[in-house]
């Protein structure tokens, strides 16, 4: 069996693909626990402390809560401006033994064992080679065959590298 897609990704594309990683790891959740606890101090500290220091409170938590997603959108934006592959058509195909990525007249191949994880978003698909690193594929690039490609990728990948929602 073989399937094959043509992608272009967008700065949103890489956006969104960067705020997964970052909030599915330790840094956004501790992010998220930071902000949690800067609000909750907020409201306890109300009416009985300075107002200053409910107000930093609140300060702190937005901080925490707005950082990581300013800096996010800036990081994409910068590193799509700044690595041309990123804007170039990408070819991925997928057979019984490997996927294959390819642009322009290059061309690499990553084996099915091979592979750290693979993650199914509501609209992206996400081919992680190791820790830090994955190919990005929009659901809207597979199509109608989306329900067809991931049973064949939870065929062909190890058992529990695979997590996708449908």
């Amino acid at each position: 069996m073989k399937f094959e897609y043509k992608v272009k990704l967008t700065e949103k594309d890489l956006y969104h693909f960067m705020m997964y990683h970052n909030y599915h790891g330790i840094q956004g959740k501790l992010g998220i626990i930071v902000a949690a606890l800067a609000f909750a101090a907020a409201a306890v500290t109300i009416g009985n402390i300075e107002p200053f220091y409910t107000f930093a409170y609140l300060a702190c938590g937005v901080v925490f809560l707005l950082y990581t997603p300013i800096t996010l959108r800036f990081k994409a934006k910068k590193q799509f401006v700044l690595i041309p592959d990123l804007r170039e058509d990408m070819t991925y195909t997928f057979d019984d033994e490997k996927i294959v990525s390819a642009m322009k007249d290059q061309s690499a191949e990553v084996q099915w064992i091979k592979l750290f994880k693979i993650v199914g978003t509501k609209n992206y698909l996400y081919i992680y080679t190791d820790r830090m690193h994955s190919t990005i594929i929009p659901k809207e690039a597979i199509g109608e065959e989306f329900n067809e490609l991931a049973d064949f990728i939870e065929l062909k990948t190890p058992k529990g590298k695979v997590k996708i929602k449908r």
